[in-house]
C-alpha cells in the first residue's frame, strides 16, 4: 500500500481480515496513518461474515 501511496493513489484498502483483530486493527491504524498523511483515503475491512455451510 505504501508503493501505491507513493505512486499517488488517493485512496487504499486495508484488508487483513483473516488476521486475529487486535493485529488487524494494529495493522489497519498503520495504513490510515500513512495514508492520512499522504492525503489518502482509507478502507478497511475489521470483520468478516464467516461462511455458512455447504
Amino acid at each position: 500500500m505504501i508503493g501505491a501511496l507513493r505512486h499517488g493513489f488517493t485512496s487504499v484498502v486495508a484488508d487483513y481480515s483473516s488476521r486475529p483483530f487486535a493485529q488487524n486493527v494494529e495493522l489497519t491504524r498503520k495504513v490510515v496513518e500513512a495514508a492520512h498523511a499522504a492525503g489518502a483515503a482509507v478502507e478497511g475491512e475489521l470483520g468478516y461474515v464467516p461462511p455458512t455451510g455447504e
